[in-house]
């Protein structure tokens, strides 16, 4: 059993992320290092990000995701701290999203083997993401999504309705997002299906055991 996902206090923003990758490709081009300051300044140029803190959050969710690599360099005489100089992988980006991260959102099914899955993806599902010790999980819609695609191939349809239908039951979800990654993924029909499971599970009780208000004496 996994313990739950984690939040981020903001979620992060698709675009920016975006810019981020394509600054250290033009700082590259410039000949300019693409150190963390270098990438902070290009983008407070633009007016797209201002913040440092927000900047290593974008470092590190393209980093997990394999889409920027991060190196470090020993750092001038009046610099006791490392520079951190990026560069582009030309891979990616990937997320996390087989049974580990069904379980890593909150699955409380027994899941007999927690398989690790790489799949890639765009930055929108990066910056969806959340990371834990390293590892950059798919958003819950995005790995329910992907157990779904995976299952037509493993013959597994029910136990990912399932799976997918008692997460969704107890969490919250952005529905437009989920649905638009299902037509996507060709699996439209199937969260149709599980959305159908969830409303049943819901009402389940209500129908089996209808209100006994006004049959007392």
């Amino acid at each position: 059993m996994g313990n739950g996902a984690k939040t981020n206090k903001r979620n992060l923003n698709a675009h920016v992320a975006q810019e981020t990758i394509e600054s250290v490709g033009r700082l590259k081009e410039a000949e300019i290092e693409p150190t963390f300051n270098a990438i902070l300044d290009h983008l407070r140029s633009r007016g797209t990000l201002a913040n440092h803190r927000s900047l290593r959050r974008y470092l590190d969710y393209l980093t997990c995701s394999g889409s920027l690599r991060m190196r470090s360099a020993p750092a001038g005489e009046s610099n006791v701290r490392p520079k951190q100089i990026y560069s582009l992988t030309h891979d990616g980006p990937f997320i996390e999203a087989g049974e580990k991260a069904l379980v890593f959102h909150g699955l409380n099914w027994t899941v007999l083997s927690e398989t690790s899955v790489k799949v890639a993806t765009d930055t929108e599902g990066v910056v969806r993401g959340r990371i834990e010790k390293g590892t950059l999980y798919a958003s819950i819609e995005d790995s329910i999504v992907e157990n779904l695609v995976r299952s037509k191939a493993r013959k597994t349809r029910g136990q990912a309705i399932s799976f997918g239908a008692a997460l969704l039951a107890t969490k919250r979800l952005d529905h437009s997002y989920l649905m638009r990654r299902a037509r996507e993924a060709g699996v439209e029909g199937m969260v149709e299906e599980l959305l159908d499971e969830i409303e049943y599970l819901v009402y389940y009780s209500v129908l089996r055991y209808p209100s006994r208000r006004g049959s007392e004496c």
